[in-house]
């Protein structure tokens, strides 16, 4: 019985098994480097943002992610979303040869920068 924790892929010789954890993992690295996109958890605890950031469900070899960001404030919502989609899609596609079938992005709120201290 396999388990729904990995994807298999065929490769030469046997398979390949990928991790949920590791799409998840991709995603997030993917969405903390997109512009106008703020994490959950920026606290620096990337396991603690993960799990409160990144959905992935695997079928039939087809990826759907679901993210729940922040939008920087003064950045388009919008623009933001589609980017993160993106982002997330070219990252993940990229380094697991999956097809990623649908980025799904919830705007949860605005992130405003903290004020710097003189």
């Amino acid at each position: 019985m396999e388990n729904k924790d990995y994807t298999s892929l065929p490769a030469d010789g046997g398979s390949i098994k990928i991790s949920e954890e590791v799409i998840a993992t991709i995603a997030l690295e993917a969405l903390s480097h997109t512009e106008g996109v703020v994490l959950p958890a920026a606290s620096g605890n990337k396991q603690h943002a993960k799990q409160k950031t990144i959905r992935v469900k695997v079928e039939d070899g087809n990826v759907t992610i679901s993210a729940a960001i922040f939008a920087a404030y003064g950045t388009s919502v919008l623009d933001a979303a589609k980017r993160a989609q993106s982002e997330v899609t070219e990252a993940v596609g990229a380094m697991t040869g999956l097809t990623v079938s649908a980025v799904n992005v919830t705007v949860i709120g605005i992130a405003f920068r903290k004020a710097e201290k003189q």
